[in-house]
Parts: C-alpha cells; sequence; structure tokens
C-alpha cells in the first residue's frame, strides 16, 4: 500500500466551495500544508474558502470560478493546468435528487450524470496519464455508500455513483503496481446544504446515526488518503453498512432501501 505525501504538494479540488469540498481544502491547506487550486462555479464562496486558508494555512491557493457541467469543461481545465505541478486530483463535484424517478426530470437526470460521472472519468484519465508519466500522484474520487446498492428515490444518484465506483476500481486494478495512487470515498449522508437542497432533511434527522459532519467525513478521508487506502467509508456505523451489503440477501437489501428512502414518508423538507 503506498503512502500519499501531501505537505507542499499541490493538489486539485473540484466542488471546493461548500461541504465535503470545503472542509477536504480546509483541511489539506491548513492540517496539511498543500498548495491548492479549487474549482467551483461559487466564485464568492472561492474567494472565502480562499482567504481563510490564506490566513490560516502555510500553502498557496488559486481559484478557478467554472461550471463543471459545461461541454468540454474536463479537457478545458485540463489544458488551464498544463504548466501546473499538480500532485493530486479529488474529485469531489456532485449533485443529487431525492424524488420519483420519472421523465420530468431527465434534464436534471443528466446533470446527475455528468458531474457525477462523466466529469469525474474525464478528470481521472487526463490526470492519470500525467501522473503515470511523471511516476508519481494520486486520483481520490468521491463516490457514495450508494455506489453498492440501488437506491430508490435517488436513482440515478446512485446509478452514477455505481459507474464512477466501478470505473475507479477498474483503473485501480489496470495501475496494480504502479505509482499512483487510486482511491474512492463512499460515504453515506453528509450534513451538507446538498442534502437539504435535495429535501433530504428529514431523512437526516431520522438516520442521524449514519450521517457525518462534514468537518469528521474529511479529517477520516485524508487520513485514509496519506495511507494509501484503496477505498475509504467515514464512519464506523457506516462501514458496518457496507459489510452488511456485502453479505446479506439482495431482495432483502433492496426491501430495506425502499423502506429507509420512502419518499413519501421522508420527502418533506421536515
Amino acid at each position: 500500500m503506498s503512502r500519499v505525501s501531501l505537505s507542499g504538494r499541490t493538489v486539485l479540488v473540484t466542488g471546493a466551495a461548500r461541504g465535503l469540498g470545503r472542509e477536504l481544502a480546509l483541511r489539506l491547506g491548513v492540517e496539511e500544508g498543500s498548495n491548492l487550486i479549487l474549482v467551483d462555479r461559487d466564485e464568492g464562496g472561492l474567494a472565502r474558502l480562499a482567504a481563510e486558508i490564506g490566513c490560516r494555512g502555510s500553502g498557496t491557493v488559486r481559484t478557478l470560478a467554472k461550471d463543471l457541467l459545461e461541454v468540454n469543461c474536463a479537457q478545458c481545465l485540463f489544458d488551464e493546468l498544463e504548466t501546473a505541478d499538480v500532485y493530486g486530483l479529488v474529485n469531489n463535484a456532485g449533485l443529487t435528487y431525492y424524488g420519483q424517478t420519472e421523465a420530468a426530470q431527465l434534464e436534471l437526470f443528466r446533470s446527475i450524470i455528468d458531474l457525477d460521472f462523466r466529469l469525474v472519468l474525464e478528470l481521472s484519465l487526463l490526470f492519470y496519464h500525467r501522473f503515470k508519466e511523471r511516476g508519481e500522484g494520486f486520483i481520490c474520487n468521491i463516490t457514495s455508500l450508494a455506489s453498492f446498492l440501488p437506491i430508490p428515490y435517488q436513482a440515478v444518484y446512485a446509478a452514477a455513483k455505481a459507474a464512477a465506483q466501478s470505473f475507479s476500481e477498474s483503473l485501480m486494478v489496470e495501475n496494480r503496481g504502479g505509482a499512483v495512487v487510486i482511491s474512492t470515498v463512499a460515504p453515506s449522508g453528509i450534513q451538507t446544504d446538498m442534502i437539504s437542497e435535495a429535501g433530504l432533511t428529514l431523512h437526516m434527522r431520522r438516520h442521524r446515526y449514519s450521517y457525518l459532519s462534514a468537518e469528521e467525513a474529511a479529517r477520516q478521508v485524508i487520513s485514509g488518503l496519506k495511507r494509501g487506502k484503496r477505498l475509504i467509508i467515514p464512519g464506523f456505523i457506516n462501514r458496518l453498512i457496507y459489510l452488511g451489503i456485502n453479505v446479506l440477501p439482495r431482495n432483502f437489501l433492496l426491501r430495506l432501501a425502499g423502506s429507509i428512502y420512502d419518499y413519501d414518508k421522508y420527502g418533506g423538507a421536515g
């Protein structure tokens, strides 16, 4: 298992202005001494985060305000950073939807697929080639515990995250014995704005045992990444859930998931 050194290294973080991405950037910049390239469409959020890291950390911070759903955004971002000494990539940007899976949401579903899978695939492959040529680097893709089990009422999100997880694991195997560390992070719920904006506030309150603060999730992610872990699942309860997914009968798990995410029960904002 290869260890990852973060001090003085340049790390690119997508979706950095809020939630888990923000806490990962803070921990990298303040606790680990990394130089950061932070990407998000929220220019104001990036500016505030950069100022905070600048006051508390020792590394440099570069911000790029970009809509990651734009056509060819991955290639444009990669080209823009051609001369940057990027050592690590954290594919954190993500989007979800909680509700009935129906044709009326097709436009949103396309955005979820583009952000949660296509962008992860494209950025991973672009930077993987660069890291492999250089003989060092890491890719950390934020997927979800939903990667391992279909989630009713979050069907497209779970499918996109499953695709990202499968792709990442395949890339790991192709890279086995190589110098590039490839990790995935599969959290369950994290207490972020994305949860409330998706209408999962009531679900979070009822199932708070499996939810983590973004600060605690980021701490566990960075700890696992530094040790070169291939799969990082923040939270003891969530690791137990992962074990259960792998041993319990599939039909039982699907019925359980349907009950836990029942939109009629938890669809209100609470």
